[in-house]
């Protein structure tokens, strides 16, 4: 998921959207040009001469019945079409949040990994000189030597995937909130 998806899902909703409001325009001038379109209005009297009683009038009213049906699925596809790809933008909105959350989480265990893991080869260097200290001294082994500095290899080792675990946390906090670098 990223913005490039987000972008294309709210360019389709607003074109569903000027999809909806056409049917609806649409549907309302259906209506209005079928009241206008009464045979009283269309044709002159047929009989300018006659002398006929006055006093009675007719009224004449047309409704489409199936094209309004028709418009009107039309309108209720756009807007189901519509709140669907509102929900799909919501869904994927809720996403990047998620991505971004777990980013900034990621970094920051990251980062205190990393202070950890200083701290661990700092002891591990003491402890270290102390024992090659009391090797030259003669009070110590080479074994005790040896299993401190492999002990402070180890810190190291531990420290360098550590760091390298907080460059790839920085890089996906990048990429979930669509950085560019």
């Amino acid at each position: 998921m990223n913005f490039m998806s987000l972008h294309t899902i709210a360019q389709a909703m607003v074109s569903l959207a000027i999809n909806l409001e056409v049917c609806t325009l649409n549907f309302n001038a259906k209506k209005a040009a079928s009241l206008l379109e009464s045979p009283l209005l269309r044709e002159p009297w047929p009989y300018p001469d006659s002398t006929l009683p006055v006093g009675s009038m007719g009224v004449v009213a047309e409704y489409p019945i199936f094209d309004g049906g028709r418009i009107r699925s039309q309108i209720s596809e756009q807007e189901t079409k519509f709140a669907s790809q509102q929900q799909q933008l919501r869904k994927l909105a809720l996403q990047i949040r998620l991505d971004v959350e777990t980013a900034i989480i990621n970094v920051n265990s990251a980062r205190e990994r990393v202070f950890a893991t200083k701290k661990a080869i700092e002891q591990s260097e003491e402890s270290f000189r102390i024992e090659q200290e009391k090797y030259d001294l003669g009070k110590g082994s080479i074994t005790d030597v040896l299993d401190a500095q492999s002990a402070m290899l180890v810190a190291q080792s531990t420290y360098y995937v550590s760091l390298a675990d907080y460059n790839i946390a920085v890089a996906q906090l990048g990429m979930a909130t669509g950085e560019k670098r």
